[in-house]
């Protein structure tokens, strides 16, 4: 009887580090695709980039993350967009600066606020409308973020 228990053991032991080292396996080669994912993503951002006016149009949570939603318009085009940054900073109707790539409809939301003395672009802009940032801290700020 002692043996039986001893060689039950063992499988078992086996079995589970067989189903760990499959879910630890699993992790991994979902945390690849999301990285490079988000790498192409700033790659097309980098590549050909506009800035538009984004507008705070809701919230979303769930048990693990918290989004603000938002909503962008350039060329005619109407974009929903969403980002798991800081919600507790923003308000329904804030209007905040997007950078996004045309060709791809890659969008986004940048924490930075827009007066709303400042026009909202029909083709966007080529460098930020603020006069307190630039195109060269956004783009350091995106490669430290993404």
């Amino acid at each position: 009887m002692n043996k039986f228990l001893s060689k039950l053991m063992k499988d078992n032991i086996k079995e589970d580090l067989i189903y760990w080292l499959g879910i630890i396996l699993i992790i991994i080669f979902f945390s690849i695709i999301i990285f490079y994912s988000n790498r192409n993503g700033l790659n097309n951002i980098k590549e050909k980039r506009l800035y538009t006016v984004g507008i705070i149009s809701g919230f979303s949570r769930t048990k693990t993350t918290k989004s603000v939603k938002y909503i962008i318009s350039y060329s005619g085009k109407t974009l929903e967009g969403k980002s798991s940054i800081n919600i507790n900073k923003y308000s329904i109707g804030d209007r905040v600066l997007v950078v996004y790539n045309p060709n791809t409809n890659i969008n986004i939301l940048l924490p930075y606020f827009i007066d709303d003395s400042i026009k909202e672009p029909y083709n966007g802009w080529s460098k930020p409308p603020m006069n307190n940032i630039t195109d060269s801290e956004i783009i350091k700020y995106l490669e430290e973020k993404y």
